[in-house]
């Protein structure tokens, strides 16, 4: 366990508070989220705590990467599906106007 006075419990945050404990915007892309993870990881091992310390940052910065990187892309995959969807009903009125000519 950390002695670090830093909760390491991915679980314990929601969305907007690790977009805000990275300090992005919402609209973060995955290119900005892998850059500022890797500047707070350079940060990190410049600090002088303990190897156990340092490699618990890291393991929660990795966490908070992917969770992240999980909601980007259920993003795409709901925005896809919303197209497609938008696509298949033009399609249908298509199909309807042909129908009736």
């Amino acid at each position: 366990m950390s002695n670090l006075n830093f909760d390491l419990n991915i679980n314990n945050y929601s969305k907007p508070e690790l977009i805000s404990l990275l300090n992005i915007n919402i609209d973060y892309n995955l290119n900005i989220l892998h850059t500022k993870i890797f500047e707070l990881r350079e940060k990190i091992f410049s600090l002088e705590l303990s190897n156990v310390e340092k490699n618990e940052l890291k393991n929660f910065l990795k966490n908070v990467e992917n969770k992240l990187k999980q909601d980007l892309e259920k993003s795409v995959i709901l925005n896809t599906q919303e197209k497609m969807g938008d696509e298949i009903q033009l399609l249908k009125t298509e199909i309807r106007k042909n129908k009736k000519k």
